[in-house]
């Protein structure tokens, strides 16, 4: 008989809640049921056992700080280039590896943003507007017009205080009705203005001017050529001016190759693959 409790005993005590600890840290608790078990998997530590979760960030420099302080063996960076003017720059922290494949649930975002001088310029590029309104734009943004061209220094190229200088007479002219332009011997171009009364004023323009175009915040400056465009309104004779702003395709690339030198520079040995981001794999 005493044989048989002890039996029971056990049998008893088998069928009670029981845990037992995981590598991961987690922990397997193990519920009795009617028919058998079921269990749950439970962290039982009183703190996360890893990182996981997305952070965004607005700086290739944030970036590469976050990567180099938690990046493990098994982190790894996907660069998605298929859009020049969408970039996307992931860094997978515990991304899966051939002997160990992980959750992939700690990922980084940069994703370069376009400054706010980037978005005036692109914004104004193209658009045919009035003497005032053309000339208040440059008045406004004359600090990122360049008289140096870095491929070309003997070029020359009108000065912000140039540019200016023609703002200020085009405003006097308001006025005025468009007669005649003609091309000068040192390359420029003249207006010449004339109003009610039959008084003329002559202005000189430029051909062109250019800017120190910075497309990604935190990132490079680039050369960029502005051609002076024109026309006249035909109901009121006057001038119709804009710019046009070139090769800005090739200048979105010249920054991405500037975007990917710094962040072959700045990951050191971790790996960069040119690609879209694989999905969470749990």
């Amino acid at each position: 008989m005493q044989e048989e409790n002890i039996l029971q005993t056990a049998l008893e005590n088998h069928k009670r809640p029981f845990i037992v600890e995981s590598p991961t840290g987690e922990s397997l608790v193990f519920i009795p049921e009617a028919d058998g078990w079921d269990f749950n998997i439970k962290n039982l530590t009183g703190k996360p056992l890893t990182v996981k979760g997305t952070k965004y960030f607005n700086t290739l420099a944030s970036f590469l700080d976050y990567t180099n302080k938690f990046k493990t063996d098994a982190s790894n960076i996907y660069f998605d280039t298929n859009d020049i003017e969408n970039v996307s720059v992931v860094a997978i922290i515990n991304d899966a590896t051939p002997d160990a494949p992980d959750r992939g649930d700690f990922r980084l975002r940069y994703s370069p943003k376009l400054t706010p001088m980037a978005r005036t310029w692109k914004r104004m590029d193209g658009n045919k507007t009035n003497q005032n309104q053309f000339c208040s734009f440059l008045e406004q943004n004359a600090k990122d017009i360049v008289s140096t061209n870095p491929d070309n220094p003997s070029e020359k190229l009108p000065s912000s205080a140039e540019v200016l200088d023609f703002c200020a007479n085009m405003e006097y002219t308001e006025n005025f009705i468009f007669k005649q332009s003609f091309n000068e011997q040192d390359g420029r171009l003249s207006f010449i203005m004339e109003n009610k009364a039959g008084n003329e004023s002559k202005i000189m323009a430029f051909k062109k001017f250019a800017i120190a175009y910075t497309p990604f915040v935190g990132g490079d400056s680039f050369f960029v050529e502005a051609l002076l465009k024109f026309r006249i309104d035909k109901n009121n004779g006057n001038l119709v001016l804009w710019f046009e702003l070139q090769n800005m395709e090739l200048v979105l690339e010249k920054a991405i190759e500037s975007l990917k030198q710094k962040l072959h520079e700045g990951v050191g040995s971790t790996p960069i693959y040119y690609a879209v981001e694989p999905d969470r794999y749990i």
